[in-house]
């Protein structure tokens, strides 16, 4: 009798230990689920984070990237406005070299068309006139040095001078044409004013 009631004792014993093995290993087992479940979360988390960063220092890049083709393009434009600039200049130079060199001929033209007056004049004083004779072909000679000295200083418009130069001197038709081919057709009545 003592022998079963130890025996029952001890399976009782027993499945008092195997009840508590049974629950250990339910807590182990949750708590080995809450540990994987744990584990997961951390490394999507930190997955999530690199690849946060990863966008992020793509962003940076492309903004980096975006920032220096706004740079070229202003630069570019830049450079083209100045290239643009400068061949303005230069066809403004041309052109104003250009309508120098046109005022040069004018002027040389002008020049020579005075020289060849003066000259005519020159040996009109020194001979007279080819048409008349003694007094009546001669010039005076302070009288055409005014006139000479008038027109050359510019103090005078040169279409008032040439007209009476011309007609002091008797000039032809082609002599006249020749020192003054542009005539002022209304010429002022001050163009005679001129006296001995």
């Amino acid at each position: 009798l003592a022998d079963r009631a130890q025996a029952e004792h001890l399976e009782r014993e027993v499945a008092v230990l195997r009840d508590d093995a049974e629950r250990t290993q339910a807590a182990l087992d949750n708590l080995s689920g809450v540990l994987g479940q744990f584990e997961a979360q951390k490394a999507a988390e930190l997955e999530r984070l690199r690849e946060e960063l990863a966008a992020q220092g793509e962003e940076k890049l492309q903004a980096a990237a975006a920032a220096a083709r706004a740079q070229q393009r202003t630069q570019a434009l830049e450079l083209e406005d100045a290239i643009r600039a400068s061949k303005d200049m230069q066809s403004e130079a041309r052109l104003e070299a250009q309508n120098l060199r046109a005022q040069l001929a004018a002027s040389s033209a002008e020049q020579k068309r005075l020289e060849a007056a003066v000259q005519e004049a020159s040996k009109r004083l020194a001979f007279g006139d080819a048409d008349g004779e003694g007094e009546g072909g001669m010039v005076d000679r302070r009288l055409m040095a005014n006139l000479t000295l008038t027109l050359l200083t510019g103090k005078r418009p040169r279409g008032e001078m040439v007209p009476v130069l011309a007609d002091v001197l008797a000039f032809t038709d082609d002599e006249r044409v020749a020192v003054n081919p542009n005539p002022n057709p209304n010429p002022k009545p001050e163009t005679r004013t001129l006296t001995r």
